[in-house]
């Protein structure tokens, strides 16, 4: 156990996330303790939006976890439910836990709608803008109710390259069709990183996926291919900034653009030399 603060991780996938949040942990050597819980971050934003904020996250997240071992507990004999249960125990004892960051990962999910009802495509992406847009407001301090990283289309944009820093991947776009037709992770599937575990990734290419990603966070906010100084990527790595980015690709060419902010963990988390550090692996 080392001496660092703890640090929560809120994701919704149970397997991928959390993989790739605790590699780049380990690889980057962040001093620090963490803790990955998933849940449903939509779900959770409702609750806190309900309260206007002033509930604290931890607390909110607590009693969503007690009414699920509820749930589960009725209905563990009947459906078979026990590592269900158990996990729910598992992940309610990490929140009694002291936390001085939060952070939530979460994806764009412009295909889905809310409860199963289906709306027309431009109403749905519409929709699921404005609420996004109201998220990344509220989540935007990972000391106090969390900082969102929001990947776009989602996790597996980390992987939709065939090689750990590729060219391609300057106008790799993904079409609204696609999304919608649930067909992206089958898109993905065929890239040639699509068959590397997250657990597996070293240093080296993890510092190139980040550079990567920083070269298309450039592409797609001053559409330069290339590396961009500390202080320009702080402004166009906030992310109400993307997303007005990719609003701004789906209006105009029905797609948007591949990127994966969840790599900018370790560039947030240990500055500008870091940073000006990083930028030179390549």
């Amino acid at each position: 156990m080392n001496d660092g603060p703890n640090i929560l991780f809120i994701v919704e996938g149970e397997k991928l996330e959390p993989e790739i949040v605790e590699r780049m942990i380990s690889v980057y050597k962040v001093n620090c303790e963490i803790t990955s819980v998933c849940t449903n971050i939509h779900a959770l934003y409702q609750i806190l939006k309900k309260d206007d904020g002033f509930s604290d996250i931890i607390s909110v997240l607590k009693e969503l976890f007690n009414e699920k071992i509820k749930k589960l507990e009725s209905d563990v004999l009947k459906k078979g439910q026990r590592k269900q249960l158990n996990q729910a125990k598992a992940d309610l004892e990490i929140l009694n836990g002291k936390f001085a960051y939060r952070y939530l990962v979460f994806d764009s999910e412009l295909q889905h709608g809310e409860g199963g009802v289906s709306l027309p495509r431009e109403e749905q992406i519409e929709k699921n803008c404005n609420e996004l847009k109201n998220m990344l407001a509220f989540f935007n301090n990972e000391s106090d109710q969390g900082k969102l990283y929001v990947n776009y289309p989602m996790m597996e944009s980390y992987r939709d390259c065939d090689a750990f820093f590729d060219e391609e991947y300057k106008d790799r776009m993904v079409a609204l069709d696609v999304l919608f037709a649930g067909k992206y992770k089958e898109q993905v599937g065929k890239r040639k990183l699509s068959n590397i575990r997250a657990t597996r990734i070293c240093k080296n290419d993890f510092d190139q996926l980040i550079r990567m990603n920083v070269f298309k966070l450039n592409r797609i906010s001053t559409e330069n291919w290339m590396q961009m100084d500390y202080d320009d990527f702080l402004v166009y790595s906030e992310q109400q900034s993307i997303l007005r980015a990719e609003q701004n690709f789906m209006a105009k060419e029905n797609a948007i653009a591949v990127l994966n902010t969840l790599l900018f963990f370790t560039l947030d988390y240990y500055g500008r030399s870091f940073y000006n550090t990083m930028m030179k692996c390549g």
